[in-house]
């Protein structure tokens, strides 16, 4: 009876053992970067997200530098394999007329709403690069990719109006709730 030596090492599973690691680790890293870029995507959306709620809440006129700040804030913060986020795009549906007559009026009001609320939108588009490891240089030719988002929302700040006579959320004097029925 022969014995095999268990310890003999045979060609077949050195060229096996060659052979997967070299389909295993393009997978590995092509699942890597598939992370990556989901993770950025999701980054820039909540970056995005959150510079058009702060510039919404923020008066006309440093509501750009208030999200300029916020995504600055947020670079700081940002992965390693993350690259560079800036701010593409900044713009809101006030005309120029409005603008001037905040600034004419001291920043008291833009003209009347019934909500005392500035009226408008504001959307903002930001760029975040990543630097993969497989999947750029198929679909990128080796090069960062980037991915937008756009958010838009609309103005929440408040302008008070020392001239008004009427405050359209004071409850009425006489205690009835038929204003909140109607």
């Amino acid at each position: 009876m022969k014995f095999v030596n268990s310890k003999l090492i045979n060609g077949q599973s050195i060229t096996e053992l060659v052979v997967s690691i070299i389909i295993i680790i393009p997978v590995v890293l092509f699942l890597f970067d598939l992370a990556i870029m989901v993770i950025a995507v999701q980054t820039n959306d909540n970056i995005a997200k959150n510079a058009a709620r702060v510039a919404s809440q923020a008066d006309p006129l440093s509501a750009k530098l208030k999200a300029q700040t916020l995504i600055s804030q947020a670079r700081h913060n940002i992965q390693p394999f993350i690259k560079s986020l800036t701010m593409t795009n900044y713009s809101t549906n006030l005309t120029n007329q409005d603008i001037q007559n905040w600034q004419n009026n001291g920043g008291l009001v833009l003209h009347i709403s019934t909500t005392n609320t500035v009226p408008g939108t504001v959307s903002i588009t930001t760029q975040i690069k990543v630097q993969g490891f497989i999947i750029p240089w198929f679909i990128a030719s080796g090069q960062n990719m980037s991915f937008n988002s756009t958010h838009q929302y609309p103005f929440s700040f408040a302008s008070y109006d020392p001239a008004a006579t009427a405050n359209p959320w004071a409850i009425p004097a006489t205690g009835s709730s038929s204003a909140f029925n109607q």
